[in-house]
């Protein structure tokens, strides 16, 4: 970092450290586990950047696909509650309601985000950021 660095080449940075580690783990489960990835399915906080779902998209040369409902995760876990407690009898019967809980308020994908770099370019990309990296641990 130098004086010239602004907020946003710091927020720059923790994108790029972001979608790289998330590129990794696809890559590793493709490679480990023989996993086929045809799309991502986001979710959380951090979805509502349009830069960074793009980012990812590119380097993890992937779709991304953002929902309407950015929390999934809570909304999952209140599901989980709502089994619990018997207001669902079944995951059955949770899923039906679902189907028609989104069908009535317009709940699905937002926006799917599709690369737009080539290939060459995002090697390029990778590359130059496993540079800084290994430079940052020296």
């Amino acid at each position: 970092m130098t004086f010239q660095t602004t907020k946003a080449h710091v927020v720059r940075a923790a994108f790029e450290g972001i979608v790289m580690q998330v590129a990794d783990v696809i890559a590793a489960m493709v490679q480990d586990a023989g996993v086929t990835f045809t799309i991502l399915n986001v979710d959380g906080g951090m979805v509502a950047s349009r830069v960074l779902m793009q980012m990812q998209a590119d380097i993890a040369d992937v779709p991304v696909a953002v929902p309407s409902l950015l929390e999934t995760t809570g909304l999952g876990a209140a599901l989980c509650a709502g089994i619990g407690a018997g207001i669902w009898g079944s995951t059955s019967e949770l899923k039906e309601c679902m189907r028609q809980v989104a069908g009535t308020h317009n709940v699905g994908m937002k926006k799917v985000y599709r690369s737009a770099i080539s290939s060459t370019e995002r090697g390029q990309r990778k590359r130059a950021f496993k540079k800084g990296l290994e430079r940052s641990l020296n």
